[in-house]
């Protein structure tokens, strides 16, 4: 890891601690050790149950992207999508940050070409986005609906943010029957239209070419994985219903709702595990319910909590697929793979 890198992680876990130590100043903490004690063994139980589901329907939906051509194994793809996920969440971006991690075990441990397991990635990350895109729109107007006190120019520009990205993804697939180029359109309407003969981009819109593909509506992978995705969602839902519960006494959905999109947005902060940032949002969330900000802040940590055993999982696994790889050397590819990988790269 470069040194650049290493400084970034540090500069940002500085800034989450300060932004926690500013959170958290004047609650009593008292109180929040309270909250915590409240909690059962059998209500911690449901919430990482729910994490798991969460964790094997997301895996579904990448596994779906991944066996458009040959069947992939789901257990070896749920550790390298664990390991993926413990990485991304523990540096910044918290939702990207482990794909160059997932795509080097695709490639070493199930034999995929780099193309194929770059690609797969990259559509698994925009079609999550999607989802949680249209989560954090529901959040958010929910949010205001019940008086949050988010400044209105903030909360609009934020509304406008997501709702643009929405709208532009949508178009996305609605033009990708069609198999027009998005690089290639933005290129000629900027007067670039001469780099798209350059090797490079040649190669960059074979991949947005394959990309597009997958979007089609006739394509049923599209669809399996977008259903997994959404599946995913109210796995996370649903954990953030139960969370809220336990800690209110309020069995709402709005709640769930609410609590769940800003935990979405406090991962676009360039923070090691949202730290700092979580707290601010949940902050936002529950004083728009009239809840005191212990309770905002318990959840915060029983959240972050549930996430950073699953990190501490995805360390063990790790190490296990390095020592295992280190043992056995690289694999000679399969079969099936190879002749894959040669359909590829005859596209």
């Amino acid at each position: 890891m470069k040194i650049g890198k290493i400084l970034f992680f540090l500069i940002g876990l500085a800034v989450g601690l300060a932004v926690f130590a500013l959170m958290s100043g004047d609650i009593e903490w008292a109180e929040v050790e309270k909250s915590l004690a409240n909690i059962r063994w059998w209500q911690l139980l449901i919430l990482l149950i729910l994490m798991e589901g969460g964790i094997i329907t997301t895996t579904l939906a990448w596994k779906s992207i991944l066996e458009e051509e040959i069947p992939i194994p789901f257990f070896p793809l749920l550790k390298i999508f664990t390991v993926g996920f413990s990485l991304g969440y523990l540096t910044p971006i918290s939702l990207v940050g482990g794909e160059a991690l997932q795509t080097y075990f695709l490639h070493q441990k199930l034999t995929l070409s780099w193309r194929k397991s770059i690609i797969s990635i990259i559509l698994h990350k925009i079609i999550s986005f999607v989802v949680l895109a249209a989560v954090i729109l529901a959040g958010l107007g929910f949010f205001f609906f019940l008086g949050g006190r988010l400044s209105r120019q903030l909360g609009l520009l934020v509304f406008l943010i997501f709702l643009g990205i929405f709208i532009f993804f949508f178009l996305l697939f609605k033009k990708t029957d069609r198999r027009l180029s998005l690089i290639g359109g933005f290129a000629r309407a900027l007067g670039l239209g001469q780099i798209l003969e350059t090797d490079q981009m040649k190669t960059v819109l074979s991949y947005e070419q394959e990309a597009l593909h997958f979007f089609q509506t006739r394509n049923q992978a599209f669809w399996r994985t977008l259903g997994f995705s959404v599946l995913a969602c109210f796995c996370y839902l649903g954990q953030a219903f139960f969370l809220f519960a336990f800690l209110t006494g309020q069995w709402t959905g709005i709640g769930a709702l609410v609590t769940y999109s800003f935990s979405g947005l406090s991962s676009f902060f360039i923070l090691p595990a949202a730290l700092g940032s979580l707290e601010v949002m949940e902050g936002f969330a529950f004083q728009s319910f009239g809840l005191e900000p212990n309770l905002s802040l318990t959840f915060s940590l029983i959240w972050r909590g549930l996430r950073l055993l699953v990190c501490l999982t995805g360390g063990v696994i790790a190490l296990q697929l390095m020592r295992e790889l280190g043992w056995k050397g690289l694999k000679e590819p399969k079969k099936n793979h190879l002749s894959y990988e040669r359909k590829q790269d005859t596209r």
